[in-house]
Parts: C-alpha cells; sequence; structure tokens
C-alpha cells in the first residue's frame, strides 16, 4: 500500500462577526433578508485586510500547531476567487505572503477555476507533489474577500446566503507529526474532483431551481463515488462537511446525499454564512474542537462550485505532543 498522506495544522481566520443587517442592499429587499434569517443566517464575516493578509496569519498558525519551521515548507498552494483588484492574482500579494511568513524554501502554486470548491484541487494537488515528487511539507491555503465595491455582491440572492471574507490552512505531507494546538492529523483517504461544463451558462439569477437541483445532482455524485473509492459506507462518516449556505439548502444537500440530520455539521451558518472555498476546513475544525474524534473516526469534506465539485474522505490520525 502506498505511503499514507496527511493534513495537518489546520487553521483559519476570519473577519469580524457582523450582522447581515448592516449588508445596505438587504435592507432595500426586506424579503430576501427575511428569507436569510429564516433559513438560520445572523452574521458574516467582513475584514478590511487583503486575502493575502488573512491567509498569512492563517499560515503562521498552520506551521505553529504543526510544529513545522517555515523553512521546510517546499510548496505553497494559494487559492482563492478574490480577483476584484488586481494586485490580489499577481504575485506581488503571493510574494509578500511568502517573504512574511518566512517560506524561503518554497515556491508559489495558485488554483482559481474551481470556484468555491478550490481547497479539494489545492488538497488533490498538495497530495500529490508529496507523493509523486516527495515533498516535505506542502502548505495549503484558500483565501477570500468579498468585493467591497459591490455591496450586491456580498449577498448570494435571493435568499442562499451571504459571503464571509476569510482564509483556512493545513500542511500535507507525509507525517502525522507532532502537534502544538489545534485537532490533530487527518489521513487522506480520498481526494476527488467533479465537474460539469454543460452548466456553464447556468446561475442563480438564470434559473434558480435548475441551478440548484444541478448543484445537488453534482453533490451526490460526487460525495458518492468518493466514498465508494475510499470504501466507506455512508453510516461510518461521523461529519459531513459541506460548503455553507442556509439551513435549508444544507439539509437538502446532506438529505440528497444519503445523510442523516445528526451527521451533517450547520453550527457555522448563524455565525458566517459562506466562506467561499474555506467553508469545509473551518467546519471540520470547530466540529472536532467541539466533538474531540477519535482516532479512525471519517469525515467527509463536500465542496461546492458554480460547475465543480469536490470531496475528501478523511479519517482522523494518530498524532505526537511534543515533551
Amino acid at each position: 500500500m502506498p505511503e499514507p498522506v496527511f493534513v495537518r495544522g489546520i487553521a483559519s481566520v476570519v473577519g469580524e462577526a457582523t450582522p447581515i443587517d448592516s449588508i445596505g442592499v438587504l435592507s432595500e429587499r426586506p424579503e430576501s433578508l427575511a428569507g436569510l434569517k429564516a433559513k438560520g443566517l445572523s452574521h458574516y464575516a467582513h475584514s478590511h485586510r487583503s486575502p493575502a493578509e488573512l491567509a498569512l496569519d492563517a499560515c503562521r498558525q498552520t506551521m505553529a500547531w504543526a510544529s513545522v519551521a517555515p523553512a521546510e515548507v517546499d510548496a505553497v498552494i494559494y487559492a482563492s476567487m478574490s480577483f476584484w483588484d488586481k494586485r490580489l492574482y499577481t504575485e506581488t500579494d503571493i510574494g509578500w505572503l511568502m517573504d512574511s511568513a518566512g517560506l524561503t524554501n518554497a515556491f508559489p502554486v495558485g488554483v482559481f477555476l474551481p470556484g468555491c470548491a478550490n481547497l479539494i484541487s489545492s488538497l488533490r494537488m498538495a497530495a500529490n507533489l508529496v507523493r509523486a515528487e516527495g515533498l516535505r511539507n506542502v502548505l495549503v491555503v484558500t483565501t477570500d474577500q468579498a468585493s467591497p465595491h459591490d455591496e450586491n455582491l456580498r449577498v448570494m440572492w435571493p435568499d442562499v446566503s451571504v459571503l464571509s471574507d476569510a482564509a483556512a490552512s493545513c500542511l500535507v505531507s507525509f507525517s502525522s507529526g507532532v502537534s502544538d494546538g489545534g485537532i490533530g492529523a487527518f489521513e487522506v483517504c480520498t481526494l476527488l474532483q467533479h465537474s460539469a461544463p454543460a452548466m456553464w451558462d447556468l446561475s442563480a439569477d438564470s434559473n434558480l431551481a435548475a441551478f440548484l437541483m444541478g448543484t445537488v445532482k453534482g453533490a451526490r455524485h460526487t460525495a458518492a463515488t468518493a466514498l465508494e473509492r475510499a470504501q466507506v459506507p455512508v453510516s461510518d462518516v461521523r461529519k459531513l462537511l459541506t460548503s455553507t449556505y442556509n439551513r435549508a439548502v444544507n439539509e437538502m444537500m446532506a438529505r440528497q446525499c444519503g445523510f442523516s440530520p445528526d451527521q451533517l455539521w450547520l453550527d457555522n451558518i448563524p455565525r458566517l454564512g459562506h466562506a467561499f472555498s474555506a467553508d469545509t476546513l473551518i467546519n471540520l475544525f470547530d466540529s472536532a474542537s467541539s466533538d474531540d474524534p477519535a482516532e479512525g473516526e471519517q469525515f467527509l469534506l463536500l465542496a461546492t462550485g458554480h460547475k465543480n465539485w469536490g470531496a475528501a474522505v478523511l479519517r482522523k490520525g494518530l498524532f505526537a505532543v511534543p515533551g
């Protein structure tokens, strides 16, 4: 069997908790505001810091919790879909991030096309860099900030969710390592991606019902295929950790994928809404922090983009405590 690869040092940084009532465009559409509240949303995370600035704090925490020095990181996979300012997607910001974090031996790779499924693509790339090229530690960070220039872009209309500014990060390596904090290490059982290019011109604006049906269909296929490859039955999954939208959407998605309500993690809907691609890592950290999983328990991360999906089956591993 191939040597196992682990995800560890999971960390996140979110903006300041802000009531959704404060979003001006929602006050002009009270029916959407009421719908969001009825489906469980209350706050979102707002930050004046750039995606790279959010990412820096998350990456520092990841390295500290994983007890990995910056010089031991061989690559940085930087995932974002925040392209409203040119500096956010050029060498400038990633260079600043790597210099500030002391990543003197790493090279950068950018991920953006899977949208809110960026994390799974990044984990897959990181795992393959470790397996195929023997890299010691690959730092993965997904980070986004909604455009401050147009409040309409903060809301997923009509009442699907509200976008939060956040970053989440982790290390991928052969070692489960030591832990100075956090939730420890998770073995990567399966990483899977799925795309539906025929949905290219379908959106919530053009046909909300068809868009949601297509999204759920893609999620169901992705979840089932990932679990089949990992040889993990639905009943053996401790928690389903999805992209975070609202209670109605997330409960429907879980039900369509064959999961029971107690397997679904929904606690971040009121405080965060949808934190782009960071959702699933944030949800894994928070769920594991609140209910310490035992060694061997399995989790399904299910990320949903507009036309792309990604899934990761992770198994809680052992880690050594220094000292």
